[in-house]
Formats: structure tokens, C-alpha cells, sequence
């Protein structure tokens, strides 16, 4: 009899040593039960009455946070794995959680792998939403409008993860004083990575602990990444623009190329061109 945990159903992030030594328990018993020995592993979700979790009740309240569930009964727990022994089945995840929750912690959740838990928990439209929107004020609000829409995304994520009402959230107040750790730490990081499309380093956690802080630091990562794609944009429409010219036969020079790619570009986005032209040889 093998008991596992369900983290090697999803990963956890932080834990990878943790997540690799239940799996290679998991392995040894399928090992076994290929050799027609007996073998039977469980992969425990959170216990609420047994165990460390019943000693620490802020950990187990962060892991149902965290699941969307709550932490099972040791009776029932029992229950299920008289009916794994019945039934003689082994390498199950047995733990209560919602889809929507847990997806908020998993860099991994959008993979093909978990397709069918995404399409019965809902797809996370409203995220995706959400990023698009913040990029496109790049462009049309101030900076000053900018942080306090990002402030407020900070607010509402860490409410989330502390289970503190956001507008109770002091924005100049150290992180780790509320209560964060490395843990939430890196549910935060996903979290901002799926709202923003942006990767926040744990470590940057330490260096700007507030919602102030924090918010100046997205906001720069936004526009240097903004900036970045046009930039990207802007390199790809001059190589269309140098091909086109080839195939036509057009001996241009490199800043003729320049000038009526950007003439493209600025049609586009709905401005005028300059009137640039190229010129057969």
C-alpha cells in the first residue's frame, strides 16, 4: 500500500522535488502490478482531520484556497480506498477541487493535457479578455491611469490568494506583512501571467513587496514588451516589403524599403502615407 499525492496529477509549483518523489512512488507500483505483484497507490488530496493539516489549519485554509476545495475527511478518504481495494484499482488522485481555482496556480493549466477539465470548468475567456483590454490602454491611457488599473488587478489577485477583502489592502504595505509567502508568491506570478501575458519573477516579489511597487514594475515590463512587439512587427513588414520588391524586380535601397514598409504600416493603423514609392530599375 503506497500513498502519493494528487500534486503529481497537476504539478504544484515550488514543490518539484516533492511532485517527482510521489512520482516515481507511483511508477514502482505500476512496476509491481506489470510483474503481477500486488501494489496499490493513492494520490492524496489535502486530509483535513489527519495529519499536518489537522495541526495547521492556516496551511490547510491556503490548499483549499488554492483548489476551490475542501479538504477531504479521513472517513471518507478510508471509504474511497476500500473501493479502490474492491475494485483493485490503483494511481488515482483522490481530492475535491474546481477547475477555475486550481488553474490559477498551474503554469501548465492552458496545455492539451488538461483540455477536458478546462472545457467542463470553463475556458477563462475573461482573462484573456482582461489582458487584451490592458494592452490596449497601453496606447490610450496615462501612465498615472495606467498603475491604478493594474493596482487594482494586484489588489483583487492577492485578496484571492490572502482571502482578504481587496479594498482592506493597504497598496504601501509589504506583501510578506500580510501574510505571502514564497508559495503565494508563485501563484501570484501565474496569475499576473495569465491576466497580463507577462512573466513576473518571484525573486521581483522581494524587491517591490507593495502593490505600489509592483504596479510601477508591471506597467514597465508592459511597455518594454508593447514596444517590443512592434518592433517585431515593424522588422517582419520591411522583410515582406524587400520580398515583394525582389519578386517584382524593384531595386530599392534599404532605407526605400524602410520608408514604404512604415507607409504600410501607418495605413494600417489609419494614419496616411508619406507618399514613399519604389522605383523599378
Amino acid at each position: 500500500m503506497l500513498f502519493s499525492s494528487a500534486t503529481t496529477a497537476f504539478g504544484n509549483p515550488g514543490q518539484a522535488a516533492y511532485v517527482a518523489a510521489n512520482t516515481w512512488l507511483e511508477a514502482l507500483a505500476v512496476h509491481r502490478r506489470a510483474r503481477g505483484l500486488s501494489a496499490t497507490c493513492v494520490g492524496w488530496g489535502p486530509i483535513a482531520d489527519a495529519g499536518f493539516l489537522a495541526r495547521d489549519e492556516k496551511t490547510r485554509e491556503a490548499l483549499e484556497n488554492r483548489l476551490g476545495g475542501s479538504a477531504l475527511k479521513a472517513e471518507l478518504a478510508l471509504d474511497v480506498l476500500e473501493e479502490m481495494l474492491l475494485a483493485n484499482r490503483s494511481g488515482l488522485a483522490v481530492l475535491e477541487f474546481d477547475w477555475q481555482a486550481l488553474s490559477r496556480v498551474l503554469p501548465s493549466a492552458s496545455s492539451p493535457k488538461f483540455g477536458e477539465l478546462a472545457g467542463q470548468g470553463g475556458s477563462g475567456d475573461d482573462d484573456d479578455e482582461h489582458s487584451l483590454d490592458i494592452r490596449r490602454l497601453l496606447g490610450e491611457r496615462s501612465d498615472e491611469e495606467l498603475l491604478v488599473a493594474i493596482g487594482e488587478i494586484l489588489r483583487n489577485e492577492i485578496g484571492e490568494i490572502l482571502r482578504i477583502a481587496p479594498d482592506k489592502i493597504d497598496p504601501n504595505r509589504s506583501l510578506f506583512d500580510m501574510g505571502l509567502d514564497s508559495l503565494m508568491g508563485v501563484e501570484l506570478a501565474v496569475a499576473l501571467d495569465a491576466r497580463l501575458g507577462i512573466r513576473l519573477p518571484v525573486l521581483a516579489l522581494s524587491q517591490s513587496p507593495t502593490i505600489a511597487r509592483l504596479a510601477e514594475r508591471l506597467l514597465q515590463q508592459l511597455r518594454d514588451s508593447d514596444e517590443g512587439a512592434r518592433g517585431a512587427a515593424q522588422e517582419e513588414l520591411i522583410a515582406q516589403t524587400a520580398e515583394i520588391a525582389r519578386q517584382q524586380g524593384v531595386d530599392a535601397s534599404a532605407d526605400e524599403i524602410a520608408r514604404f514598409a512604415a507607409d504600410f504600416g501607418a495605413m494600417d493603423q489609419g494614419g496616411s502615407p508619406s507618399g514613399s514609392k519604389l522605383h523599378g530599375a
